[in-house]
């Protein structure tokens, strides 16, 4: 499920009994009601514009001519004004996310070649903007989990070298004003970035055959620093979700657990009355 910033609409795909199609369900949540967008064979990843007025969207990938392609939608959330962002790129839309309430950014990826790129699609004028290579970064490829910062800039993971065997993905943070970016040494290209754009938690998973615990790795984007503040069972990170205020995040592994900024973590699971495995989605109340 997926909701808007004000906790007003929500949003989720539901497949049908032959799985070869589902249908876009939104929920009105003031007025306890449900009702269907869409019908298609189109993916589960959604993201809600800022003001709640638009959702972006995937279609389902298939092959064409030995590559894999999939599209790339945006609709109203009164069901009007669907349409594909970016019908003449190939591949595959990687990873997508609204930089404001008219900008959508999305990354794109061709499988057998691993080259890549992030555009910004306006959606007022319809148009498609080229935002890579980065300056001084060329090389990047395979961009992934965009996440726009409230500074304007944007968080996003890339392969920067490396291959199967010892890939070398990193965190970086790219201006659009300048061009400019900047790496983030340490930071897991696993992580979860707090809604004011000052914290990001990396997880990185334990390894099974050695015991190794999954480690949850706080970052500060003021000083740039990196400190472990939770080391759970190995396998037993589920998610995490950040307060709107970004003092807190929420963490789901094989008990509950409330991080804060400061880097103290303690279990709740008394608090919140419900085990951490047997529940799903979890989300903080809208302020």
């Amino acid at each position: 499920m997926s909701w808007t910033a004000d906790g007003r609409l929500g949003a989720v795909f539901v497949a049908d009994a032959s799985g070869e199609a589902s249908e876009l369900r939104l929920y009105e949540a003031r007025a306890d009601a449900w009702r269907t967008l869409l019908e298609g064979a189109y993916g589960d990843a959604l993201a809600w514009s800022p003001d709640g007025a638009w959702l972006a969207f995937p279609s389902w990938a298939d092959n064409t001519d030995g590559e894999m392609v999939n599209q790339l939608y945006v609709i109203r959330s009164d069901g009007s004004g669907l349409q594909n962002v970016a019908p003449s790129l190939p591949g595959l839309k990687l990873s997508f996310a609204w930089m404001d309430a008219h900008t959508l950014a999305f990354s794109t990826l061709l499988q057998h070649s691993g080259a890549g790129s992030i555009y910004l699609f306006s959606l007022p004028e319809g148009r498609i903007t080229e935002i890579t290579p980065w300056e001084g970064a060329e090389t990047l490829s395979e961009y992934d989990a965009l996440t726009p910062l409230p500074d304007g800039s944007l968080a996003f993971t890339a392969w920067s070298g490396g291959d199967i065997y010892q890939p070398n993905w990193q965190t970086f943070i790219g201006s659009l004003a300048d061009g400019s970016i900047q790496a983030v040494p340490g930071l897991p290209s696993f992580h979860f970035w707090s809604p004011d754009g000052h914290w990001a938690v990396g997880v990185t998973d334990g390894d099974p055959q050695s015991g190794t615990p999954d480690v949850l790795t706080l970052f500060s984007r003021q000083d740039f620093s990196l400190r472990q503040v939770l080391r759970l069972e190995t396998g037993a990170f589920q998610t995490l979700v950040w307060s709107p205020d970004s003092r807190y995040a929420l963490v789901q592994g094989n008990r509950w657990w409330l991080l804060s900024v400061s880097g103290k973590a303690i279990s709740v699971d008394e608090g919140l009355g419900i085990s951490a495995w047997e529940a799903d989605a979890p989300s903080w109340q809208a302020p």
